[in-house]
């Protein structure tokens, strides 16, 4: 990785970060908010040529996140943004192999065509990533979340040989990005798992590849909590390490953690549509269908937990109403109520509601169906994206604004 994103990674100084949910074909819903977010930033520095990796520290992304977060860290502008994944989305959810039961509903060459066009071999430690990367997948063999990021600090950047097998742990630095994406889009029922290699083949053996599918499935479909806590625990030594001395007077490595605060850390999360999740069953409902619905269900609770732990945690300016219980958290400060005198983060999150509702008294729209806002809701519908775009642009005439990025914040 460049040394300038060392650099920028390890330095104290306030620092930016951009989550970015997953959502199939509504990610161009996120392309909407952050078109505006590019054109405020440019604005206010003076710049035509102005990119969101000159503000952000650190893009992070599941899923269809994670193709959009690549894109951002890599320099692009928006329009170059907006313009790839109108053209490749359409392609990427075109060719039907299955109807999801048995085999999955689209095949993972336009996907895999598409990376390899864009990215090549690229690999996490390029220097072509211009900021911070993170990348969601859930890792199935094993059952945990994982978080890939370009940060030469980590515990597991490197490529380790265990000195008494001669067994090589592939570190980080050398998955290839296009691998990284493909592995958290894999959306069950949509696209095939996919495999990577965690331990390099040897003689006598294969080695061992990790089994992944969508980040989506793990807690983090929205990442902005994930995010906050790559930020605030120094494991994840996004500020660096730093040699310290035991009560034993031994020497070790520790984590350096990012500060936190409402003036140190800001994050800015970005949806791809809301909406309550019903699950319905009827008599010969099948099996896989009904399984379908409910895991829809749980991946919205998961959205509304995150949500709720980050209006917590923060103090944000337009918080979203959770639930009828708790509200928007509103009057609910966690680190005042511990005793600080400020929240423990800057927090916005731009998104809508893909509710009949939420359209009419946010954005005046009145002509859809209930047919057409099941369709809207749809992950593989890329016959919409000119709708999301739009709806997306309205809303964030009045969610995006200055007040969104403080001053202290300021590059």
């Amino acid at each position: 990785m460049s040394a300038f994103v060392a650099s920028r990674l390890s330095r104290q100084a306030p620092k930016r970060m951009l989550a970015l949910d997953g959502g199939g074909a509504r990610g161009m819903i996120t392309v909407g908010f952050l078109e505006a977010v590019e054109t405020l930033l440019r604005r206010r520095y003076k710049r035509d040529d102005y990119v969101l990796s000159d503000y952000f520290d650190m893009i992070g992304g599941t899923s269809v996140g994670s193709i959009l977060a690549t894109m951002l860290a890599l320099g692009w502008p928006m329009q170059k943004v907006r313009e790839e994944f109108w053209k490749i989305c359409p392609e990427i959810f075109s060719q039907r192999v299955g109807r999801g039961l048995i085999l999955p509903r689209f095949s993972v060459r336009a996907l895999r065509r598409n990376l390899k066009n864009a990215l090549g071999d690229m690999r996490l430690d390029s220097d072509a990533l211009k900021t911070g990367l993170a990348i969601v997948s859930k890792r199935l063999d094993t059952g945990s979340a994982w978080v890939m990021y370009n940060n030469a600090h980590s515990e597991y950047w490197a490529t380790r040989i265990n000195a008494a097998t001669g067994k090589k742990t592939v570190g980080n630095c050398e998955y290839r990005i296009a691998d990284i994406i493909q592995a958290s889009t894999a959306a069950p029922t949509y696209f095939r798992p996919h495999w990577i290699q965690i331990e390099a083949p040897s003689e006598g053996s294969a080695g061992q590849k990790g089994l992944f599918v969508d980040g989506g499935l793990s807690p983090y479909n929205n990442p902005s909590l994930l995010m906050f806590m790559m930020a605030g625990i120094s494991g994840y030594r996004l500020g660096g390490v730093k040699e310290v001395t035991g009560d034993d007077g031994k020497t070790s490595k520790r984590g350096v953690p990012w500060e936190l605060g409402a003036q140190k850390l800001l994050i800015v999360s970005v949806g791809t549509g809301d909406y309550r999740v019903k699950v319905t069953s009827r008599r010969l409902t099948p099996a896989a269908g009904f399984g379908a619905q409910a895991l829809l269900g749980t991946m919205a609770d998961n959205q509304a937990t995150t949500l709720k732990l980050m209006q917590w945690l923060a103090d944000p300016k337009r918080p979203w109403t959770i639930n009828g219980e708790v509200d928007d958290l509103r009057w609910d400060n966690l680190g005042k109520l511990i005793g600080g005198s400020q929240a423990l983060l800057s927090f916005t999150r731009y998104n809508i509601k893909l509710e009949e509702k939420w359209l009419r008294e946010k954005l005046n729209v009145t002509h859809f169906s209930d047919k057409r806002l099941a369709r809207l809701r749809e992950l593989d519908n890329p016959n919409e994206l000119h709708t999301y775009l739009s709806l997306s642009r309205a809303a964030a005439t009045f969610q995006v604004t200055d007040d969104d990025f403080p001053a202290e914040f300021d590059i």
